[in-house]
């Protein structure tokens, strides 16, 4: 399914566009392991097709524990860039790949839930 284009923004990169948004973890879904961050970032080719990243980020959260700093573009082509390096690939289809950044921006594959 494709993300909507209403509360998504494109992105160009290397010549192929995204569509990414952010969204919101639960408060509840946040005491697991695999959904610690206060935010995720979707991302999926412009078309609505190929493999979708999904990134949880410490960034962006409005809670006094969370960390403040804004959820950029260029936050998201540094996400898509290092998703790709690490094994994601946006032109093929199948099950989204699933990854956690620390405040250091390090990115880690996330636990299977």
């Amino acid at each position: 399914m494709a993300l909507p284009k209403s509360g998504s923004s494109l992105i160009r990169i290397d010549g192929r566009e995204y569509r990414w948004r952010v969204s919101r973890v639960h408060p509840h879904d946040r005491g697991s392991p695999q959904f610690q961050a206060p935010k995720a970032v979707i991302v999926q080719l412009a078309s609505g097709t190929g493999q979708r990243l999904l990134v949880y980020t410490p960034y962006g959260g409005k809670a006094p524990e969370d960390d403040k700093t804004p959820i950029t573009p260029a936050l998201v082509e540094y996400m898509i860039l290092a998703a790709s390096r690490m094994g994601w690939k946006p032109l093929e289809s199948g099950k989204e790949i699933v990854f956690n950044m620390d405040l250091t921006q390090k990115m880690t594959p996330a636990p299977k839930s």
